[in-house]
């Protein structure tokens, strides 16, 4: 876990919702201004008057050494204490001890499945934020919603290949209805000159094969293995006609000696 994964955490869970306005690792003020410069790891602003509008922080810690340095020091979070009704530190479990943190301040242990409140803060007397910290603020909010150069680019990168993507399966369906507009026409022109229907799913087939026998092969050729086959057939007849013959000649003799 992170400082980052912290914040992510806090803003997710007890910062969660509308009514809530994070920022991250805030600085106390705009350009050199200030004598002393401070950071806050995470402000939350409370902006439902229903609830109250006002302001929480809170320094993260991510091992006992950065906390002790915050013990020795923790006049670096003066410049943003008198403005915010709350203060908590927020830390992992095993990094800061109950009864090490200051009297005013609350703790926040955090945890990957929840967060427990170990030490619940002293409320203050918070004073509206001068301009220098509204400026910190403004200017804060101006780059977390605002793009770079780089992020435009990409952007209107992505944008462009989304269009030509768009445009290009476009052509496809245009392409495609342009296809079953030449096949509707072509089946009409053969349905008027044919007068057969192939919209019928039962005889479509059978019309198509004998469409295909008669355009692969050519019609004299067809003629004349018809012709053919007729002839065989008659020599076929003449032949059988000669036993057929004996065989009546042989039935009339029994007759008549009966």
């Amino acid at each position: 876990m992170t400082a980052l994964d912290v914040a992510k955490r806090l803003e997710n869970t007890r910062y969660a919702g509308d009514q809530w306005c994070t920022f991250r690792e805030v600085r106390s003020g705009t350009g050199f201004a200030r004598k002393r410069e401070g950071y806050a790891d995470l402000l939350a602003v409370s902006i439902w008057p229903s609830r109250g509008i006002y302001i929480e922080g809170v320094e993260i810690k991510m091992s006992r050494s950065d906390w002790r340095a915050e013990l020795r020091n923790p006049k670096k979070a003066d410049a943003f204490i008198p403005h915010c009704r709350y203060w908590f530190v927020a830390a992992p479990k095993g990094v800061v001890e109950v009864e090490e943190v200051p009297d005013t301040w609350g703790y926040i242990e955090v945890g990957h499945k929840r967060n427990i409140v170990r030490k619940r803060p002293a409320a203050n007397d918070a004073k509206p934020p001068d301009l220098m910290l509204f400026a910190s603020l403004v200017r804060h909010l101006k780059h977390s919603c605002g793009y770079s150069e780089d992020d435009v680019s990409r952007l209107a990168a992505r944008k462009t290949n989304d269009l030509n993507a768009e445009l290009s399966r476009s052509r496809d369906r245009c392409r495609q209805l342009e296809r079953f507009e030449r096949i509707a026409g072509a089946v009409e022109k053969f349905e008027s000159a044919s007068g057969l229907s192939i919209h019928d799913p039962w005889t479509a087939g059978d019309i198509g094969t004998v469409v295909k026998l008669l355009v692969h092969t050519h019609p004299q050729r067809i003629l004349s293995q018809l012709t053919a086959f007729t002839q065989s057939l008659q020599f076929q007849l003449r032949e059988l006609e000669k036993p057929i013959s004996a065989l009546r000649a042989l039935l009339d003799t029994h007759r008549s000696d009966t």
